[in-house]
């Protein structure tokens, strides 16, 4: 796991404003690697309920014929939240950033980072 553990780096030192990164396995939704530049925040409590997000819409997709799930942007008043599944469908990349942050430019580096991750995922 050495090389998503490289990868996840990687891409986190090239996304401005970044609060948390993380790829997540859709099936029992663990982490299998991430970041975060908030000491205090517990990587689990996010993964674990943006994975029941992930798995919900793709349900939802499904249900209704209304095409493969491919990426998402939320928002608050302090994030921005993208979810993009990795090919093969068993796992999804997270990413929060501040408001301050480009959430175009975060989108397409995941878009970009999206076959290397599944080139070292089981």
């Amino acid at each position: 796991m050495a090389q998503i553990d490289e990868l996840i780096k990687e891409f986190s030192e090239q996304v401005e404003q970044i609060l948390v990164t993380s790829i997540i396995n859709l099936e029992d939704g663990t982490p299998m690697a991430g970041f975060t530049s908030d000491e205090d925040l517990d990587i689990n409590i996010p993964v674990a309920y943006f994975s029941e997000v992930a798995r919900r819409t793709l349900s939802a997709l499904e249900a209704s014929d209304m095409g493969e799930f491919q990426d998402m942007v939320m928002s608050t008043d302090q994030y921005f939240v993208l979810m993009r599944v990795i090919p093969g469908g068993t796992y999804v990349h997270l990413l929060a950033i501040t408001t301050k942050g480009n959430w175009g430019i975060a989108k397409i580096l995941m878009k970009k980072y999206a076959e290397k991750f599944a080139e070292v995922l089981p």
